[in-house]
This record gives structure tokens, C-alpha cells and sequence, in this order.
């Protein structure tokens, strides 16, 4: 029409657009997908280490505690179980004392009775220090463990 402006042209029409060069999209690919690589690296879920060392090299036992598994009628292997598959109590465990930290565990023995055991573990020896049978065992004449 005569009289009227030229038309300007729009973004994105034919004249305005730049040539794209191959070796640019593959390295903005690369570059993209080298982040989200990185982002769900980043983002994976790590492994919390335990505080309790579950298979220690040596366990040893307060002449205590053997008198309290007479009583209680328990054996060593029921005591390792609560130690490999019970609950930490963290409430209940002091792990600042020195030389060595105080844990609590619970769990169930074989026979599924709740036992809680009270442990001492240094570098490369674990003591079990007490042991109570729950809910409140039977009386036993056994003495009072020390728990620290």
C-alpha cells in the first residue's frame, strides 16, 4: 500500500536470526549435562556413620553383668544381637565421657524378651558395663554395676 511504513522486522523472523554453528549446541549439551551430572552427585544421599562400633574385635563383660546373664538365665550370643541389631539410645548414652564413650542399646534377644545394655567403647575394645532386662526383671543377687 502506498503511503504506508515499511514493515520493520520482528525477533525471530528470517532476517535477524544468526547462523547456528554445530560445534556450539554440542558443547551447550556437554556443558548441560555436565551440571546436572554434578547436581545429583551432589544431591545423593550419603551414609551416616554409626557412633557404636556394632562388631567389635574383643567384648568383654563386668563380673557383674555375667552374674546379672546368670540370673536373667542369658547368653553371650543374646548380647550380641541387642549390640548388632538393637536401638543406639542416645538419650541415655554419654558419648563425651573419656577415655571412652558410654552407650545405650535395646533391643530384642532371641527369645523376645527387651533387653538394654550398657557399653564402654574404646578404640579396640568394647566392655559391657550393665545390663537391665525390660520391663523390670526379677530380683537379682547380683551387685550394682557401675555405669560410668
Amino acid at each position: 500500500m502506498p503511503g504506508l511504513p515499511a514493515e520493520k522486522p520482528y525477533f525471530g523472523s528470517a532476517k535477524t536470526t544468526l547462523p547456528v554453528n554445530s560445534r556450539n549446541v554440542l558443547y551447550s549439551l556437554l556443558a548441560g549435562l555436565l551440571l546436572l551430572a554434578a547436581a545429583a552427585y551432589f544431591r545423593r544421599p550419603r551414609p551416616r556413620k554409626e557412633p557404636v562400633n556394632r562388631h567389635p574385635q574383643s567384648l568383654q563383660f563386668y563380673a557383674e553383668v555375667r552374674c546379672r546373664m546368670h540370673c536373667y538365665r542369658l547368653t553371650e550370643p543374646a548380647v550380641r544381637n541387642v549390640l548388632t541389631a538393637g536401638v543406639i539410645l542416645l538419650n541415655r548414652s554419654d558419648r563425651r565421657y573419656r577415655p571412652c564413650p558410654v552407650f545405650t542399646l535395646q533391643g530384642e534377644t532371641g527369645e523376645g524378651r527387651t533387653l538394654r545394655i550398657y557399653l564402654r567403647q574404646c578404640d579396640r575394645q568394647t566392655t559391657i558395663i550393665d545390663l537391665d532386662l525390660l520391663p523390670a526383671g526379677a530380683d537379682c543377687p547380683c551387685p550394682e554395676a557401675k555405669r560410668k
